[in-house]
């Protein structure tokens, strides 16, 4: 009964009695899921043993786990076989490509994205420098950190000696965020350049007469090139 496939024990903590699949059940949709158990009349899902929930899929949570313990599994091993028989291998490689679509999707989010601390909606910088205004909530956050930033002086974060964003308004200033690019950039400025005690180049803003960074237009390549200042 325990590798029967076409088992489902009741999920009630005072029941718990298998209940059969019926032979009309299979290849009828989500209702192949519908079970009902004989001894105390509860209804529930055969897949995440939760109550009955119609046509709805099953809990994300749920779908992650099944399919991790899935891939988990050798192609061969007598416990895929029985996943394979209860859930159907069809649906098994359709939640697969699902669950690999939206774990890229992740990896993505987490490479080129910065959260906004307030309102956790994913933001990808394309041209401009690391302060970031969300337009969504109109936070001032760091896009390098993440952390939020005063919004009436946010150019302190970056000019706080000792800290992690120090001096690094303008890092990915041309919107290339490609780490691998980023450290080919890295290992290419090693030699020749001065280096500071963290292991970055020497580098000044250009700043107005108030001292704040010059603004710099998304099209305005020269300004782009004078925008950091190497110091001899």
């Amino acid at each position: 009964m325990e590798a029967d496939p076409s088992v489902s024990y009741c999920p009630r903590a005072g029941c718990q009695a298998a209940v059969v699949r019926l032979s009309s059940d299979e290849n009828s949709g989500h209702w192949e899921r519908f079970r009902e158990c004989l001894s105390c009349g509860f209804a529930f899902c055969a897949w995440c043993s939760r109550s009955w929930h119609g046509p709805t899929s099953c809990p994300v949570s749920f779908q992650s786990e099944l399919i991790r313990r899935y891939l988990s599994l050798a192609p061969s091993s007598p416990d895929r076989l029985l996943m394979q028989q209860k859930f159907g291998r069809k649906t098994l490689e359709t939640m697969v490509r699902k669950y690999e679509e939206e774990q890229q999707t992740q990896r993505w989010l987490s490479d080129y994205t910065t959260p906004c601390p307030t309102c956790g909606i994913a933001i990808e910088k394309s041209y401009g420098c690391n302060h970031m205004t969300c337009k969504s909530c109109q936070t001032h956050y760091c896009y390098l950190c993440g952390k939020t930033v005063s919004s009436q002086n946010p150019y302190q974060h970056f000019n706080t000696p000792g800290h992690e964003c120090y001096h690094r308004l303008f890092d990915g200033l041309l919107g290339d965020q490609d780490p691998r690019h980023q450290q080919q950039q890295r290992e290419a400025q090693q030699g020749g350049e001065r280096e500071q005690e963290d292991g970055r180049p020497g580098f000044a803003l250009l700043l107005d007469e108030n001292g704040i960074p010059l603004h710099l237009e998304p099209e305005d390549q020269e300004m782009d090139l004078l925008a950091w200042q190497q110091l001899g």
